[in-house]
């Protein structure tokens, strides 16, 4: 059995036991280990990473599991694209994660075509007023 193979099977025994501070650190070593081998856009590295966020909401750590969550929405618009269903639920938990008022800063980031499109209009509204002067 690979070193890989027996920390996922140690991570698993470890959230089924109710162990999840140990389970953290054998999922980040689990992680960082798929990275080097597998890839960051492999299937089995990117399910590590939902199982870590996973457990890190579990364990009321939303300000560790949101980098890990944002990084998994980049990931996945890349790799399934904006409208896949795993894309869409990991944005859903990014907004869950977030505290309201960084909300409206999120919808920016997540919809940056949208915000370009408003800056845009706004910029050229107030370039319509100041020629009309």
């Amino acid at each position: 059995m690979s070193s890989l193979k027996l920390l996922e099977h140690s991570a698993k025994t470890h959230c089924l036991e109710g162990k999840l501070e140990p389970a953290v650190e054998i999922y980040h070593e689990l992680l960082n280990g798929e990275q080097g081998s597998l890839g960051v856009k492999h299937h089995k590295t990117i399910q590590t990473q939902q199982t870590l966020a996973d457990v890190l909401i579990r364990l009321g750590r939303d300000t560790d599991a949101e980098p890990v969550v944002r990084q998994l929405l980049q990931l996945r618009k890349k790799i399934y694209g904006p409208k896949s269903s795993n894309t869409l639920d990991t944005m859903v938990q990014l907004a869950q994660l977030v505290k309201p008022g960084e909300k409206q800063e999120l919808l920016s980031e997540l919809y940056p075509p949208k915000a370009e499109v408003a800056l845009d209009l706004s910029t050229h509204h107030k370039i319509g007023l100041l020629l009309e002067e």
